[in-house]
């Protein structure tokens, strides 16, 4: 946050330089930078789109937010980034956590304004796939998109959209559980 509000401007090719880095946590700081530096890292597009395909889950997340907050030159990512919303969560990461990061990234901050350019056939798989995810909020990501398609594009969606509200998010299920378990839980503030 400090290297954002500099004066003289952040060091965006000096952080750039971090994302190459043997540290992971400085790999991880240096997204985070980009990320407050929003549209000022826009030279850093290439090398965090590279980071998408880092083996390190954490890793790929923080490439993706960083992506997310440059805004319009971090949208060549977007194919990238609904790409990996499609896909089946890996068995490291059986809660789909990735792809709940990715909703928000995508959902809430890429697609916020416009779907000018999206693949429609890849949105639509990206969002038939978001809304299993096992987290309420993940899913609540998602609905930003649909005031912007048309009632044939939704029309399809219905069915899943409809299961998503229906069926109650896992997520939710288990603080329920927790807090029958645990009466400390239920206490009101």
């Amino acid at each position: 946050m400090a290297l954002a509000r500099r004066k003289d401007g952040m060091p965006v090719a000096a952080i750039v330089k971090l994302l190459d880095s043997p540290v992971m946590e400085a790999r991880y700081g240096a997204c985070g930078a980009l990320a407050h530096a929003r549209g000022a890292s826009a030279p850093a597009v290439p090398a965090l789109m590279k980071l998408l395909g880092h083996q390190d889950r954490w890793l790929r997340i923080q490439a993706a937010e960083a992506l997310s907050k440059i805004g319009k030159p971090a949208m060549p990512a977007l194919p990238a980034l609904i790409e990996m919303l499609s896909k089946a969560p890996d068995q490291d990461d059986p809660r789909a956590m990735e792809q709940r990061h990715l909703c928000e990234a995508v959902f809430d901050k890429m697609l916020r304004n416009s779907l000018e350019g999206v693949d429609r056939a890849a949105l639509r798989k990206a969002i038939t796939a978001s809304l299993s995810n096992q987290d309420g909020g993940a899913r609540s990501h998602v609905g930003r998109v649909y005031k912007r398609l048309s009632f044939d594009e939704i029309k399809p969606l219905l069915p899943v959209i409809m299961e998503a509200i229906v069926t109650q998010a896992p997520s939710g299920e288990a603080k329920i559980e927790a807090s029958q378990d645990r009466p400390e839980l239920n206490r009101t503030r």
